[in-house]
């Protein structure tokens, strides 16, 4: 920013090759080195062992290793600069930067890797030094122009607004609600108190509705006096929780549960209805992810509960088609290991014993 508003006229030769150039681009390597060092400990903090050593170790291999690469990879950018002297554009470049393309592109097609953050940002800056190798091969370098210092002033005023509704709004509230969140394990006295807090604070985030529901819930189940209270107030949290991120299944799943927990303590009819609620809402969880086995089996488990033998029978044979499906692209994938089962053996068994008893029902039901 200050070199945009006290930018020097373009008929002044260039200062890149003059110590004032170096020095500037030393100071920025060690103000951004510094910034490593002092943010990424607060953004990215993380249990870094319970003895000196481990927490030493620690410390290097987090915070001061990535300051350190970036340090000595900017120093050796600032060299090769200084020490550059034929700037036209290589015609092997674009080759090699289509083959480091396809090669990532390649590489991370498996699991969804493209997906990744890390996998992706490489993806498109290596798209973008494509483009950039294409559009400036064969061109000659653009025309400098001068802005008004007014409107210089005036863009770095704009920026700096920018740049502060967008931490303000984009960037505190989501740091301020994991710091709380934070806090809120470190002490019981406050956890909830906290927690609240933390759902306030960032109030498109689901995670504090959601680790307060799930203490809730493990509350409920330590206790010996079983209040429904508790319950209900997790129903409140993951109620807003599913509001706040729809397509999380596992929200409607914990729904499921929460009313099924009810439907233990509850008789007559209240019983009856959390009942039902638990089969409603294990069903929209399997909406969201219908292809988990494990999701199939609770639905089947929570039907049998409600005496509905037909819905079980259809949910333990589609529990059992996906675990086989799965299965096959293992063996496939991985010839020579021992099948990994997602749903478990147990159940899966389970499963297959539930589909043999109850289509042996059958006829005699109808």
């Amino acid at each position: 920013m200050i070199r945009i508003v006290f930018c020097y006229p373009p008929d002044e030769p260039t200062l890149r090759d003059s110590s004032c150039s170096k020095k500037r681009d030393i100071f920025a390597a060690c103000f951004i080195t510094a910034a490593l060092l002092i943010f990424r400990p607060i953004l990215f903090k993380t249990d870094i062992g319970s003895t000196s050593l481990e927490a030493a170790f620690a410390a290097i291999y987090l915070y001061v290793m990535p300051a350190l690469i970036f340090f000595i990879a900017y120093l050796l950018m600032i060299i090769a600069d200084t020490k550059l002297t034929d700037r036209r554009l290589s015609e092997k470049t674009g080759p090699l930067l289509f083959c480091a393309i396809t090669a990532v592109v390649l590489h991370n097609l498996i699991d969804f890797a493209f997906f990744e953050p890390g996998v992706s940002t490489i993806f498109w800056a290596l798209t973008a030094c494509m483009a950039a190798w294409h559009l400036n091969k064969n061109k000659q370098h653009a025309a400098i122009f001068m802005l008004d210092k007014t409107f210089r002033i005036t863009g770095v005023c704009l920026g700096i607004l920018f740049t502060w509704v967008f931490l303000h709004f984009a960037v505190v509230p989501p740091v301020r609600a994991s710091y709380l969140q934070e806090q809120a394990m470190q002490d019981a006295y406050t956890m909830f108190s906290r927690l609240n807090a933390a759902e306030k604070a960032d109030p498109l985030s689901s995670e504090a509705y959601e680790m307060h529901g799930n203490i809730l819930i493990r509350q409920f189940q330590m206790v010996k006096d079983k209040k429904p209270e508790i319950l209900y107030q997790a129903i409140d949290c993951f109620t807003e929780a599913k509001k706040r991120d729809h397509a999380n299944y596992s929200y409607y799943e914990k729904l499921s549960i929460i009313h099924d927990l009810l439907a233990s303590i509850e008789t007559g009819e209240a019983a009856k209805a959390s009942r039902e609620k638990a089969a409603y809402w294990i069903e929209q969880a399997i909406i969201k992810y219908p292809n988990s086995a494990r999701l199939h089996i609770e639905a089947a488990e929570i039907a049998e509960s409600n005496m509905n033998i037909e819905k079980a029978l259809r949910h333990y044979q589609k529990a059992i088609e996906i675990e086989d499906a799965y299965r096959e692209i293992f063996k496939v994938m991985y010839p020579d290991r021992d099948v990994f089962s997602r749903l478990g053996e147990d159940k899966y068994q389970l499963a297959k014993q539930k589909v043999k008893q109850f289509s042996s029902q059958r006829p005699i039901n109808q």
